[in-house]
């Protein structure tokens, strides 16, 4: 004779928005979370609404999983990932300062030293300024899919012929 908030978490508070008033209508199982104001306790609900011969609900199955634990393992693995990913971003501005520092470097001797360099040594600094544009792409892609992953930049996704683009 209780509601299923009373049973589990002892709470005077409904679940907003009742998800037995939702089974009753489309006669589906529905699940929510639920955290409890007096303990702080989560709960994960599922609702089965019982139907007789007409279709009409006539009690339920209520199934209450206390998923504290998890929630608090969510938001530490959470908090994780974004330490990770300000990380991430920070390492990569800092390796860009540098990298620049040295392609600038690289131009200029390239630049200055031209005439006294022989064709194994421009085409050693040939060599070094590819690299430093690979590594600043490597570095320009990770920090694009941190802006990605964070949700700061979005994709524009559109529908497209790909036999037209082949």
């Amino acid at each position: 004779g209780k509601k299923c908030y009373e049973l589990v978490g002892q709470s005077d508070r409904k679940c907003v928005p009742c998800i037995a008033v939702e089974a009753i209508k489309d006669h589906n199982i529905h699940t929510q979370e639920w955290t409890d104001q007096k303990t702080n306790r989560t709960f994960l609900i599922t609702i089965l609404p019982i139907l007789d011969d007409i279709d009409k609900t006539t009690s339920f199955i209520n199934i209450a999983r206390d998923i504290t634990n998890l929630k608090k393992i969510e938001s530490d693995l959470m908090n994780s990932l974004n330490v990770q990913s300000k990380m991430i971003s920070v390492v990569s501005h800092e390796l860009r300062t540098p990298l620049a520092a040295i392609k600038g470097g690289i131009d200029l001797l390239k630049i200055t030293l031209t005439k006294s360099l022989d064709a194994d040594q421009k085409n050693l600094l040939d060599i070094i300024l590819r690299n430093i544009d690979r590594l600043h792409i490597y570095i320009n892609d990770v920090l694009d899919y941190e802006k990605l992953r964070s949700g700061l930049v979005k994709l524009k996704l559109t529908k497209n012929d790909m036999n037209a683009i082949l």
